[in-house]
């Protein structure tokens, strides 16, 4: 069923030429202003209370002199500690914006619920992206699968956009993977096949093995990769292999889509670019791996 998209929201569209409109998303990104007072509070407060407790400490024997007994200062440190506390607490406290993010022809419109705050990325913008899934079970749905979603979005002039939501921004996000595909896995392919590493984040993928910057593993030595939940496991023959965060690795999806292309998943088989399985030794154990790997994907599907 077509979204009810607001005239003027397609008037805005068509100013930022960014075509039709076609749908619409609720969502909320963190405040971001460091200079803004509250943060410069955050750094001036504790600061006064260090040299408040400095100066008492400093003029310790005269106010013990003066009669001030040590309970009574005690007091003081104790009460100027919980003010400062409260102070720090509030000038802190993360904020949240809501958005409207619309999904026009030519890229995203992002506009506040005023539709004030008019902020664009187009699809030829999209440089790198992050996400963020996971699952969930609510009692008050009757216990039904629903997903919290975050996916940060940086353009191509390095400034980064925010998208938080539920079940429905899953869509989302899987939409604009696609156009991240569709932009940067033809150079990807291009790269590999010239025997070009290719980086994603800290983690380095090429014909020769997998690294994450501290770990090194050749394709002899991996058995499989594979993406489960919000981890990727690189698992290696006869030696500890290494797992890295999703959230960790930018434009994961180019990932997955390189290594659905060569097959080098543990989901669909072992890697294409093994040597032949040398011993009946070798044939038992990758079965078991496999056994464990069914297993253990199995029960992620089932977690609560």
């Amino acid at each position: 069923m077509a979204q009810h998209i607001p005239a003027e929201v397609e008037q805005i569209a068509q100013a930022q030429q960014l075509g039709i409109p076609r749908r619409e998303y609720d969502t909320w990104s963190p405040s971001s202003s460091p200079r803004s007072c509250s943060s410069m509070l955050k750094l001036i407060y504790p600061a006064i209370f260090i040299l408040f407790i400095c100066g008492l400490l400093a003029q310790w024997p005269q106010l013990s002199g003066g009669g001030v007994q040590s309970w009574q200062l005690a007091l003081i440190i104790v009460f100027g500690s919980f003010i400062a506390l409260i102070i720090w607490s509030r000038g802190g406290k993360a904020t949240t914006k809501r958005f409207h993010v619309y999904l026009c022809s030519y890229g995203l419109l992002r506009l506040r619920y005023d539709h004030s705050d008019v902020q664009v990325i187009r699809w030829e913008q999209l440089e790198k992206i992050w996400r963020r899934v996971s699952t969930y079970y609510p009692e008050q749905e009757g216990g039904k699968k629903s997903y919290s979603c975050k996916y940060t979005i940086q353009r191509d002039d390095g400034i980064q956009f925010i998208f938080e939501g539920t079940s429905d921004l899953k869509d989302f996000g899987e939409i604009i993977e696609e156009e991240v595909i569709a932009r940067f896995l033809p150079h990807v392919v291009e790269l590999y096949d010239a025997g070009e590493p290719i980086t994603f984040g800290k983690l380095t993928l090429s014909q020769q093995g997998v690294s994450n910057g501290k770990q090194y593993l050749s394709w002899d030595e991996i058995t499989s990769i594979e993406l489960i939940g919000d981890t990727l496991l690189i698992n290696a023959w006869q030696q500890r292999g290494f797992a890295m965060r999703v959230l960790e690795i930018p434009n994961v999806c180019v990932l997955e889509a390189l290594i659905e292309r060569y097959h080098i998943d543990g989901k669909q088989a072992d890697l294409a670019f093994r040597q032949p399985l040398d011993s009946k030794e070798q044939m038992i154990w990758r079965r078991r791996r496999s056994e464990l790997r069914k297993r253990r994907i199995a029960r992620h599907a089932q977690k609560p």
